[in-house]
């Protein structure tokens, strides 16, 4: 079974960074302050664009099909980038469900 295929993992990274560098900020420079909800909830917007972004890229560039003469299977050429059988962008989505819960969470 494949976790990701292509860069699929991307999904995931490109978050994390996002978070690392914004917790070091967070650390450094708002320490104590009570907007660091507010903070990690725009990390998470943030990172969710840019997985969208990225994800949407990759997935729609433009690919070839090929036709081996002897067996005449069909392959395609330029890879699908997903983590666990979803496409790259979509994971977009739970990272704007994590900001939205957190602005929930802290503030509703």
């Amino acid at each position: 079974m494949f976790i990701w295929r292509g860069w699929g993992i991307i999904a995931l990274l490109i978050p994390a960074m996002f978070l690392i560098v914004g917790e070091v900020g967070l650390t450094v420079f708002l320490e104590g302050n009570d907007n660091a909800a507010l903070l990690r909830a725009f990390l998470f917007f943030m990172s969710g664009a840019a997985v969208w972004k990225v994800g949407r890229k990759l997935n729609n560039a433009p690919f070839t099909l090929f036709i081996d003469p002897r067996t005449r299977k069909i392959f395609e050429s330029g890879a699908k980038h997903t983590l666990f059988r979803i496409p790259a962008q979509w994971f977009a989505v739970l990272w704007l469900l994590c900001g939205m819960s957190i602005l929930i969470w802290h503030y509703g």
